[in-house]
């Protein structure tokens, strides 16, 4: 390395040492959902809102939780994952006509000084039933 190029290249390194280890490593800081979510949701075919609760634990990278709406009160949550570092998406079942209906659930993430901690979002059943959630942080 020539003298010229040196300063240049002390520089770039101290730039890269005062990167945080997220940056450097590519990885995204994923917000944590622990807590109470309380919110509505319209049903299928009215207008008529139902009230919801989704409260979330998280244990190391996984979470575990409850959701309690008409016809399913503290129905377990599964299949939980990320679709990006906005979007939480999970599913739980609940009470059909014979066997239990599964639901998927995909919210996205809203944080700021005006509208405070919000998942927005939808649920989906197979049937093609849809609804949309609107949840803020109780807890």
């Amino acid at each position: 390395m020539s003298r010229a190029t040196l300063p240049a290249f002390l520089i770039f390194c101290l730039m890269v040492l005062t990167l945080p280890p997220a940056t450097l490593w590519g990885q995204s800081k994923i917000a944590d959902l622990t807590g109470t979510w309380a919110g509505q949701t319209e049903m299928p075919g009215t207008t008529d809102k139902v009230d919801v609760t989704l409260v979330l634990k998280k244990a190391g990278k996984d979470y575990s939780g409850t959701i309690s709406l008409a016809g399913a009160k503290n129905a377990a949550l599964g299949d939980f994952s990320w679709e990006d570092e906005d979007t939480f998406q999970f599913s739980f079942s609940m009470p059909g006509d014979g066997d239990p209906v599964k639901v998927k659930v995909k919210l996205d993430i809203i944080s700021d000084e005006i509208l405070g901690n919000k998942l927005m979002g939808s649920w989906f059943v197979e049937d093609g039933t849809y609804g949309a959630l609107d949840l803020q942080r109780k807890k």
